[in-house]
């Protein structure tokens, strides 16, 4: 087995948990499986100072008054990095976690469960670093039909800069100066081409370009052991994931 052939899902926890830095305040949001799989990951690995917090982890999430002692923390700007993901994405970091289709002139086509405080953290936390887990033009659209989350919001409204960053299980993007989403680096085993074919609006590629360095072996050990430990409680599913995974890798 080659790096090259992990699981689309531990590609993406690899990308994420790259941007947590060693004592910073990071948090990964609800139903997040692979958000929280990336924040424990840094914990365990390069970022040992870091004060992480993932929602329905007990171990990881302290607040005895529930959810609102979180986003008064974010609110205090004491939030360094939020993660995120929606069902809709565009080029300009929105995130649509509401519905398909505009509720507003007819009924839409799915709805989904609301954003559960994300405006709030995104215009409050320091860095939100977006992730999606298909890569489709289905999920990363021009423009999306609702804006549950905004991805810049004008300057004297958002304590931090952002949405800075996009990844999927082909690739990485990066926030422009223009406040638009780049391509920056790829998953190995993917192209340009491919990226382009599945991305919603017109790619533009930052330059320089990088390919997206494997996990070393000792990442992969903790994520296929403490991490899939910890997070089993909540994320049984993926917790199955990375076990079959830590199996598959002793067989080579």
């Amino acid at each position: 087995m080659t790096t090259a052939t992990l699981p689309p899902d531990v590609w993406i926890v690899w990308q994420l948990a790259r941007h947590v830095r060693d004592g910073e305040t990071v948090a990964s949001g609800e139903d997040s499986a692979l958000a929280a799989s990336a924040v424990l990951l840094a914990k365990h690995t390069h970022a040992p100072h870091a004060t992480v917090f993932c929602f329905h982890l007990p171990a990881w999430f302290p607040f005895q008054e529930g959810n609102g002692e979180f986003f008064d923390l974010a609110a205090r700007g004491r939030l360094d990095l939020f993660f995120l993901s929606g069902a809709q994405i565009d080029r300009r970091g929105n995130v649509n976690l509401h519905a398909i289709g505009h509720p507003w002139e007819a009924p839409p086509k799915v709805r989904f469960p609301g954003a559960r405080g994300s405006a709030v953290l995104t215009a409050t936390a320091g860095r939100v670093v977006l992730y999606k887990t298909e890569h489709s033009a289905r999920g990363l659209v021009p423009a999306v039909d609702v804006r549950s989350a905004v991805g810049r919001y004008a300057e004297g409204v958002r304590r931090g800069r952002g949405v800075v960053a996009l990844h999927t299980p082909l690739a990485g993007f990066t926030m422009s100066e223009a406040g638009e989403l780049e391509l920056a680096s790829l998953v190995p085993g993917h192209t340009v081409e491919e990226v382009r074919a599945a991305t919603g609006w017109p790619l533009r590629v930052r330059e320089p370009f990088e390919t997206v360095p494997p996990p070393p072996p000792e990442a992969l050990d903790v994520l296929t052991t403490v991490v899939a430990r910890e997070i089993r409680p909540a994320y049984p599913l993926m917790a199955r994931t990375l076990r079959t995974l830590r199996r598959r890798l002793a067989r080579f």
